[in-house]
């Protein structure tokens, strides 16, 4: 019996679009991986933090790296790229200065940027440099 089939009684005076939802919901909780699982494989996946910005202050960027670089690498993080002038191959770039940096995880990551230590210094970046920072799950083949 499918989790939809538990749920039939209380759904006949739902509409069709709220069965449907519960169905989707159904598909969540029953699929083959749970929210957990996948919670758990997330943690298990490498995760790459892609940092691409204007500089704006040389004299606080080079505070900042000379103090981030230790907090990346006391959270299982490592620089696995850097340039300040990449080779642009397609589309315009607004931010040249490009950083990636490694995690085994998800969670390692956020241990690092939610650290006292490295919100401590995360102003140093800002008033930097302007840019993005994104987050990217590694890729896994199935």
């Amino acid at each position: 019996m499918n989790g939809l089939a538990i749920l039939q009684p209380f759904t006949t005076h739902f509409s069709l679009w709220s069965k449907k939802w519960i169905a989707r919901c159904n598909l969540i909780l029953v699929g083959r991986r749970s929210i957990m699982q996948m919670r758990t494989e997330d943690n298990r996946m490498s995760i790459y933090v892609i940092a691409q910005g204007k500089v704006e202050n040389r004299g606080l960027l080079d505070q900042y790296v000379a103090k981030v670089i230790p907090t990346i690498e006391s959270h299982q993080g490592r620089v696995i790229a850097f340039d300040e002038e990449p080779e642009v191959v397609e589309g315009p770039i607004e931010h040249p200065r490009t950083v990636i940096l490694e995690f085994p995880s998800m969670t390692a990551f956020h241990a690092w940027y939610d650290s006292r230590e490295y919100q401590e210094i995360l102003p140093l970046r800002l008033k930097s440099t302007r840019g993005t920072l994104i987050v990217a799950k590694g890729f896994t083949p199935s």
